[in-house]
């Protein structure tokens, strides 16, 4: 018969179980490895994880220990969130609980939360999570006087075995923005809301197992990156030391996808390889191999999606990239969503559908889907078909009528949606135009009767002309001034030298100058030169005289050469001024 303990402790919503087994242990005077064995949850010599990552623990003879039911237990550990998937999404969850929790051997406490209640929270068992998201500090892992790993099973939750307070501590602050995702993962843990962080939608829309896997295998690469190595055991990648960096640095990417993805492929492409019979793996190491073979799920299909792109922004400066290429689509092949549709009729409708109900254009459809506004899948036959949610989202836009007033709708201050590229000039999409609206950038003045979908709206031609302002110069008019090609200048974002905005799509018009008064292409040095004409015979004679490119084939692998202006090259030009 199993004893009933005298002292029955109520667990806090947010407890950790193996902080409840401290504090249970505690209040009934034993040890909590003595409590492990009564029950029953000792695996050889040390107490099970009872985290439940992949799988649920035998937990009756705690339930009656304790006299609470399976699911109060249940609810301190992560088999809701992550245990009762094990079946469908088992080799997840085993890196998961291989590299995404603290061990039996070390948990992490956040010193302020011990003081205002000694609990140990559920929150700090995921080791990516290094910062407390209410007192802006990291969370500590050892003990300030013996140097030790704090013990998940020490004898008072307060205190190291050594002795020492842990309340004690003295905390370490970080910026506000390396708690975002201590706040995420906390809300998504106990279902609170909040706007302090943004993730485009198919993070956001990750479930939480799902959005944990991800984050922790972008943790090693980052961790490749910041060593300079691409021979790395996991286990020195998400040692506690090295946690906070790749941590933060993993979810700062999240934040900004896809661009910030971008600038990681680079990053990643810059760490020293010994591959040398194949140009692919010299440039990607074994990176776009676990990329496909980690995130095949669909799931993940935007990662894969966002890693195409990439190679298409950069397929003239690299013909390797059509080999990825290939590989990358074979892959998105097989995990395409593809749905019955007619078992989903309420769900989906297709394409003409929404071309109505929207009023606007196939091609711009298809533009709002690669920016993720619109979710499409794929029906029998390859049909694509958009999910009527998403298409709602945008029909809120034009839905409520707005009365004109005293507006004159001919008045020439005024501009429909069906005219706006008229008074946009095409310095910015008309897909991203509609994000504007979806994202209240800009408000229309009015509604027209008699007009479908967005056509109903009417701006002020001030308003649009704005938010064109806020947008920046697309690539494309940037390219026209510069007289370069628009691969130049997504080279030269790629490397850093010039930074873009709206998915890659423009550039800000301060940021655009300040890169114009610092940089030259040699195109342009080629114009200015007084006797050579040649691009390749200028970069040979400015190479004798020790002046050379920032960016280019030779340099950083870009695909168009970019020198600084300087004083001397001014001078070797023999210019008075730049133009």
């Amino acid at each position: 018969m199993t004893k009933v303990l005298l002292r029955r402790v109520i667990p806090y919503p947010d407890e950790s179980i193996r902080g409840y087994m401290i504090r249970l242990a505690q209040a009934n005077n034993a040890s909590p490895r003595k409590l492990y064995k009564l029950s029953s949850l000792i695996a050889g010599v040390d107490p099970k994880s009872l985290l439940m990552i992949i799988e649920k623990a035998d937990i009756s003879k705690l339930c009656e220990l304790t006299n609470l039911d399976e699911d109060c237990l249940l609810k301190l550990t992560f088999f809701y969130q992550m245990g009762m998937y094990g079946d469908e999404d088992e080799q997840i969850l085993r890196h998961i609980s291989s590299f995404g929790m603290c061990t039996t051997a070390y948990c992490q406490v956040c010193p302020v939360c011990l003081h205002e209640q000694p609990y140990h929270r559920k929150l700090w068992e995921i080791r990516s999570v290094t910062t407390c998201p209410f007192h802006q500090c990291k969370l500590t892992t050892t003990c300030s006087k013996c140097q030790k790993n704090i013990s998940p099973i020490r004898r008072f939750v307060t205190h190291c075995n050594c002795g020492f307070d842990l309340r004690k501590y003295d905390i370490e602050k970080v910026p506000e923005s390396e708690t975002l995702l201590a706040i995420m993962m906390n809300e998504r843990l106990f279902g609170r809301e909040s706007s302090r962080y943004f993730l485009t939608g198919e993070l956001q829309e990750l479930s939480f197992r799902h959005f944990l896997y991800l984050h922790i295998l972008f943790c090693f690469y980052f961790y490749q990156i910041l060593s300079s190595q691409v021979k790395v055991n996991y286990s020195a990648a998400f040692k506690p030391i090295h946690m906070h960096e790749t941590s933060i640095k993993t979810f700062q990417m999240f934040v900004d996808w896809s661009r910030s993805f971008y600038d990681f492929i680079d990053s990643y492409r810059k760490i020293p390889k010994t591959f040398e019979n194949s140009k692919l793996l010299k440039e990607f190491g074994m990176l776009h191999h676990q990329l496909i073979k980690h995130l095949d799920a669909k799931e993940y299909s935007f990662v894969l999606k966002s890693l195409l792109d990439y190679c298409n922004e950069n397929k003239t400066q690299a013909a390797f990239l059509n080999k990825l290429k290939q590989k990358i689509d074979h892959t998105l092949s097989r995990t395409e969503k593809k749905i019955d549709i007619t078992q989903a009729k309420d769900k989906y409708v297709d394409f003409k559908t929404t071309e109505k109900i929207l009023g606007i254009s196939e091609y711009i459809i298809v533009d709002l889907m690669r920016m993720r506004e619109i979710i499409v899948v794929k029906g029998r036959k390859g049909i694509r078909y958009c999910a009527i949610e998403s298409i709602e989202k945008i029909e809120k836009c034009f839905k409520k009528n707005i009365p004109m007033k005293s507006l004159n709708i001919n008045s020439e201050e005024l501009v429909t949606f069906h005219e706006i590229q008229t008074v946009m000039n095409r310095k910015i999409r008309i897909s991203e135009f509609i994000v504007a609206i979806i994202r209240k950038k800009i408000q229309p003045s009015g509604t027209l009767d008699g007009e479908q979908g967005l056509n109903r709206l009417v701006f002020r031609i001030a308003d649009v002309h704005r938010l064109i302002k806020g947008q920046g110069i697309s690539i494309q008019e940037a390219a026209e001034i510069l007289m370069v090609t628009t691969q130049s200048l997504y080279s030269w974002s790629n490397k850093g030298f010039l930074e873009t905005i709206n998915n890659k799509f423009s550039i800000n018009k301060d940021l655009f100058d300040q890169f114009v008064t610092q940089y030259i292409p040699l195109t342009t040095l080629a114009k200015l030169h007084p006797k050579i004409r040649s691009s390749k015979r200028l970069y040979e004679w400015l190479d004798e005289r020790d002046i050379q490119p920032v960016s280019g084939r030779y340099i950083d692998g870009g695909c168009a050469y970019l020198y600084r202006k300087s004083p001397l090259l001014m001078r070797v030009m023999d210019l008075s001024s730049w133009p």
